[in-house]
């Protein structure tokens, strides 16, 4: 999630009225937002695995939403909430019963993960912000939600470095696991790291069977004796995926 949209969401300083009018929502920039466009993103949200098994966030998300597209956000309060939502009855207290502030709290932190996992590339961000129970709607660009081709690259490059490190310190002689166009063959850099692996497992067990070390070992205890020296059974390398 950018952090402008984060803000949107979490910031309670954000705007007053995100839909000042009914059936023409505006987003946290004062854009217009089409009530069919959130309708199509709220129904993305409730059928996503996140929100599959919580039927009652489900129920929250959708109340809320459109409620605020017919105009009715500024009734969004605690008591409405628990008994249109959550079955609590004419007699539900807020004060006594907090299920409708646990389940904000739940519905913002399910609606960031959706944004950070499967709605990470959708360009309109349905949100709940802090201390409030209207949404807010931001509007997001390619740009934005696009993955960024550079930091991937970067990350490749500092595994490959990690790998090399390791090796250096252990020893290890291996040309580099870059295919000729610098991308990241997958099958190799797993073959290096199970060398790694085993090295450091070899070496372990190298330490384990020094007579100081068996020695503290003993004093310490028969369980931490037992289980000093590493199993004698080989290691097999993972699988490249």
């Amino acid at each position: 999630m950018t952090p402008s949209v984060e803000s949107a969401i979490v910031d309670p300083q954000a705007r007053e009225s995100a839909v000042p009018f009914p059936g023409h929502p505006e987003d946290t920039s004062g854009c217009a937002v089409s009530p069919q466009a959130v309708r199509r993103q709220l129904n993305k949200i409730v059928a996503s695995h996140i929100f599959a098994r919580s039927r009652q966030l489900c129920r929250f998300v959708r109340f809320v939403v459109e409620e605020t597209l017919n105009g009715n956000a500024e009734a969004l309060k605690e008591s409405l909430i628990g008994t249109a939502v959550f079955e609590r009855g004419e007699l539900f207290n807020p004060g006594i019963d907090p299920i409708v502030r646990v389940q904000a709290r739940r519905l913002r932190c399910k609606l960031e993960e959706y944004y950070q996992t499967e709605g990470r590339r959708d360009t309109l961000v349905i949100g709940l912000r802090t201390g409030s129970y209207s949404p807010v709607f931001a509007t997001r660009t390619t740009e934005e939600v696009e993955p960024d081709t550079r930091s991937h690259a970067a990350s490749l490059t500092a595994i490959q470095q990690s790998i090399a490190e390791c090796e250096r310190a252990l020893n290890i002689k291996r040309e580099d696991s870059l295919t000729p166009d610098h991308s990241l063959d997958t099958g190799a850099t797993m073959a290096r790291v199970s060398d790694i692996l085993l090295r450091v497992l070899d070496l372990t067990r190298r330490v384990a069977e020094l007579p100081a070390i068996r020695a503290a070992a003993a004093e310490a205890g028969p369980w931490h004796a037992e289980n000093l020296v590493p199993p004698t059974s080989p290691v097999q390398a993972p699988r490249a995926v």
